[in-house]
């Protein structure tokens, strides 16, 4: 089991996890700065649901080291390198199989 290299994650993100709802609308934990690495890309991303078809545009893929997947649940907070903020839309969490491969965790935001 190998990780990507420490070197590989020459961005810094700020996330504020999502925790819930209570009566006074969305609950966040505190902010937290993790290493990772930032690829700029605009897609578009569809998804289905009870009311029909939602598209958003996903502006960023980040990835850093499993150890940080805790940071990052659906609909966290992330504030990007360049101060453009969004809400995490994808998580996956790669892993090698058992093969030598890098791990990581790939989250679109």
């Amino acid at each position: 089991m190998a990780d990507l290299p420490k070197a590989f994650f020459v961005h810094r993100v700020t996330v504020k996890t999502a925790l819930g709802h209570d009566f006074s609308g969305e609950l966040f934990s505190e902010e937290r700065e993790v290493p990772a690495f930032v690829s700029a890309t605009n897609r578009l991303i569809r998804s289905t649901n009870y009311a029909g078809t939602d598209q958003v545009v996903a502006t960023a893929t980040i990835r850093t080291s499993l150890e940080y997947a805790d940071a990052f649940a659906p609909d966290s907070e992330v504030t990007l390198p360049d101060g453009r903020s969004g809400r995490v839309l994808e998580i996956a969490h790669n892993t090698d199989g058992a093969f030598g491969a890098w791990q990581h965790l790939k989250v679109v935001v």
